[in-house]
This record gives structure tokens, C-alpha cells and sequence, in this order.
């Protein structure tokens, strides 16, 4: 089959951004190249209690990233909900509004484990492809009814999701970059002048954290 126009869409709370979540993207890219990469922030995530910053803060950092990002897109259709954001809403939209295109919704194996916990989850597939980025540290353990649904929609290679436009999920080995927001955030409130908050952050975004004095205490 040959391969269909491909967006790959990135969800997630990206609070903060940073240069571990870009190197992931930038990998996906050449890997599907060509193709579109999306940066889909939610504002409220259903599984997620509490927000750090004020969402006009998050998109000013995710603006701040993605001018240093080339195509790279910022979609904030989930920031500009006044409800808590559903994966399967958005993907609905993408799906109406590129029907012919392959659309792909990244996630980590840390979501995988819990997808059968997200709004009506099956109806994902109805939608979108799911690749997985399959990290170190996390057994592809999954609930008996999440990996029964799962098996007969996987296929071996990342590629093969380009050449359908929703249905299946693939795993692909992403290597391990040892930063995360919550350690960001961590950082912020306790050592706000850590020097590794300047190796784990875009510099743009880490001087507007600095000048704001975001999730510092």
C-alpha cells in the first residue's frame, strides 16, 4: 500500500515544555517524513487534577518552543475548551477535517497502560492510529481487555500506520531522555537557578520561566 499524507499528533500537558519532548518530535519526524507534526496541548486533562501555571502562561512557553521548532504546529483547539479535554473529541475534528490523511496520536507507554481509563478509548481507533513510544523502564504489562483489544490492531512497523488513515497501533523504541516536567517543576520551586534547568529547557522558554517566576513558590 502506498503511504497516505501523515500528521502526527503529539497530546499532552507539556507543562512545562522542554528539549525532551522536541527530541522525541524532531525523531518522529524523520522517521515519517515527509509529514506533519502537531503539538496538541490540552488544558485539562480528565485524569490529571491539578494545572502548575495559568494556561496562557503554558501556551506563551509552547509558542516560545515552537518558533525555534521548524514545522513544528501549535493546535490549541483543546486550550480553548472550557471542558476538561478528550482525546476522542479532537481526533474526531482532525478525522472531519482531513478524512484521506493518516492521522497519528503519540503517546508514551506511561498513557498505553492506562488508555482503558480515557473516554470512550475504543472509539479511539474509530479515529486515529496510536503510536507508542515504548520507554525504558515501563513492561508492556496491560490490562486483559485493553491488550485483547490491542492485539488484532497492531502491526510490526511504525511506517505501516502511514498507509492507513485510523485503526491500528504500532510500538516504536524511543531512546531514553532522562528529563521530565515534573523534575522541571521540582527544580523550580526548590533550586529555581538549578544549571541543569538550562540544559533541559529551550532558552526562550527557560528566560520567560525565569522573568514570570512560573510554579516557583
Amino acid at each position: 500500500m502506498s503511504k497516505l499524507h501523515t500528521k502526527l499528533i503529539f497530546g499532552g500537558s507539556f507543562d512545562p515544555i522542554h528539549l525532551g519532548h522536541l527530541q522525541h518530535i524532531e525523531s518522529l519526524k524523520q522517521e515519517f517524513d515527509p509529514c506533519e507534526a502537531i503539538l496538541l496541548p490540552n488544558a485539562l486533562s480528565p485524569l490529571k487534577q491539578k494545572q502548575f501555571c495559568l494556561p496562557e502562561q503554558r501556551l506563551r512557553c509552547l509558542e516560545l518552543a515552537v518558533a525555534q521548532s521548524p514545522n513544528l504546529q501549535l493546535d490549541t483547539r483543546e486550550l480553548k475548551r472550557q471542558e476538561p479535554s478528550y482525546t476522542l473529541l479532537s481526533l474526531q475534528e482532525f478525522a472531519n477535517e482531513s478524512p484521506h490523511d493518516s492521522r497519528i496520536f503519540v503517546l508514551g507507554m506511561d498513557s498505553l497502560i492506562h488508555l482503558d481509563r480515557w473516554y470512550k478509548w475504543r472509539e479511539l481507533f474509530d479515529y486515529a492510529n496510536l503510536l507508542v513510544l515504548n520507554r525504558p523502564g515501563y513492561n508492556r504489562v496491560l490490562a486483559p481487555e485493553l491488550r485483547d483489544f490491542l492485539a488484532p490492531r497492531q502491526v510490526d512497523s511504525a511506517n505501516a500506520l502511514s498507509q492507513t488513515e485510523a485503526g491500528r497501533i504500532a510500538f516504536i523504541q524511543q531512546q531514553e531522555i532522562p528529563i521530565s516536567s515534573s523534575q522541571i517543576r521540582d527544580y523550580l520551586v526548590s533550586q529555581p537557578k538549578h544549571p541543569d534547568l538550562k540544559r533541559w529547557l529551550p532558552k526562550s522558554v527557560y528566560d520567560y520561566i525565569q522573568a514570570e517566576g512560573i510554579y516557583q513558590l
